[in-house]
Order: C-alpha cells, then structure tokens, then sequence
C-alpha cells in the first residue's frame, strides 16, 4: 500500500476529510514538535482548500500582533477570543497551510478538503460559547494545555507558494507543499488517456468531471470508475495504471514527498521508484463516495 512511504505510528501517513461548516468550528490548536511531555503528542499539521465559502466565509489562522497568553486567556473567559485571532476572508480555490502549533479555526459558511497528518491529540481553546446540544452544558476547553501549545505561525509564505505548469491535455498548480504532504490541483480535458507515473501512494479528491482509473490485475485489467466528490486512493503497488477522463475533470491530487537523488527537493520521484518497487497484485485502486445526509 505504501511502498517506501514510512507509515506514522503504524497507521497510513495521511488523514483527507471534507469539512461543512454551517456554524464556526471550535478555536483550536495541535501540539508542535517541540511541545512540553506532558502536553506532546504526534504532530498535526493540516492543510485546507476552500471548495466553496458564503460571501461571508472566512478562516482563522494564529494570532494578532502583539497578542499574548495572559490576553487571549483573558478573551478566552469574556467570550471574546476570535477578536484576538487573524480572520481571513476566503474564497473557492484558496489553500492555507495549518502547521502544529498554530490556533486556527473554520468558520462558518466554508466547505473545505482538509489533509493532515494523523493525529488525535487537539486543544480546544473557545467553543463560540455554545451549548453542547447533547448535555446542555458548554463543552470542555482545554486552555492551559492550548496556551502552552501555541506557537507564531511561521513559513506560511513558503508553504502556501504557488507554481503552476500545463499542457496540451493537462494543467497542475501547486497549492502546498510541506514536509508530509504536496497538494496539487490537476485539470485533464476530456478523452485524455495517459500513465498514473507515481510509485507512492497518491489521493486524489475528485472535484468535477467523470473518469476512471486501471491498472494490471493478474492477467486481466482492474478498472475503478469515480465522479465529483470521490476520494480514490492509489496504492504504491499499482501495475500498469492508467487513467481516463470521459468528461474535463478537475482533481486535487495529495502526495507525500520522497528524498529524491535526482531533485533538488523532496517530491516523489516516479521513474527511479516505480523501477524499484515490488507491486503486490492484490493492491488496487479504492474509490470512497461519502454517504449524502440530510442537514
């Protein structure tokens, strides 16, 4: 499944989500690498693409300056937290990077693909003074743990640095890329039949258009249909896969960076590892389309 992709804990490297807020999430933060032991947990760190946001919509991410714990303690108690925090109005198509460390929260009106890293460990720090509807009681925070967990928001620019190259059949723009994962949104034109050159784990969001992907199964060929709102995951152990669009279709495509010898950077390098890499023939494309619920 993973190929030389190392796993996090025993677990697969990466956590996709989608995430509807009618309302404001909670104000939250993740422990950084550095955090104190009793506080410490795996690392978190996030990535959002705005799939669609309200007039309104907006995130927030970090801190305003000069804001210090004893403040935002203070804000934290008076119900007025989020005055202290960086509110970023969005749009569809924009992508902000969430390192550990760094409070951040969605606001209300934004539907977003989410990747992270997976890790269970969160802070609460405001909950928008709201009533859990369960118990009738606000949900615990967790402010002390929060505070020490806070950290500045540092290489946001170099993180969120766009880059964009295109073809004939196909365009692919960089939206971010870290250290644990690259997001790329890729736009392929319709008829288009061409390799998938990746021998790591890839995840793709299908964001519009209708396709499918196949790929050498035994003697015969595997072959898994997807349409908007698919998440499909290609194992590192794909043989002979291909992809074919029956309609223009827009994807973000989550990778996880490999060192590379023959780049300047970490980015998977396809040729060396696909030649390298020993495809178990029970590994085949897996396509999930989330279940449709009423609001």
């Amino acid at each position: 499944l993973t190929g030389r992709t190392p796993l996090c804990d025993g677990r697969f490297p990466l956590l996709i989500k989608y995430l509807d807020a009618d309302q404001p999430l909670s104000v939250q933060v993740h422990p950084p690498p550095d955090a104190d032991a009793d506080v410490a947990g795996p690392v978190k760190h996030e990535a959002w693409v705005v799939l669609h946001a309200d007039p309104e919509g907006c995130v927030y991410r970090g801190l305003r300056p000069g804001v210090t714990a004893d403040r935002l303690r203070s804000a934290i108690h008076d119900g007025h937290a989020p005055d202290l925090l960086e509110r970023i109005p969005v749009r569809a198509g924009q992508a902000l990077y969430l390192p550990a460390g760094v409070v951040h929260a969605l606001g209300g009106g934004v539907l977003v693909a989410e990747v992270q890293t997976p890790s269970d460990v969160t802070y609460r720090l405001f909950d928008w003074n709201r009533a859990d509807p369960h118990t009738g009681r606000p949900r615990d925070l967790h402010i002390d743990q929060a505070l020490r967990c806070l950290r500045p928001a540092q290489n946001l620019v170099q993180a969120e640095a766009r880059s964009h190259v295109a073809s004939v059949w196909t365009s692919v723009t960089r939206l971010i890329s870290c250290s644990h994962f690259v997001i790329e949104r890729v736009r392929m034109i319709e008829g288009v039949e061409q390799d998938v050159p990746y021998a790591e784990p890839v995840i793709w969001m299908i964001l519009a258009g209708e396709g499918e992907v196949s790929c050498k199964f035994g003697d015969d060929r595997m072959i898994v249909g997807f349409a908007p709102s698919d998440t499909v995951l290609l194992p590192a152990g794909l043989r002979e896969a291909r992809v074919r669009t029956s309609s223009v279709c827009t994807w973000l495509e989550i990778t996880i960076p490999v060192p590379s010898p023959l780049a300047g950077f970490d980015r998977p390098d396809r040729a060396v590892l696909r030649a390298a890499a020993e495809p178990p023939p029970a590994f085949v494309p897996l396509a999930v389309r989330p279940e449709k619920r009423e609001k």
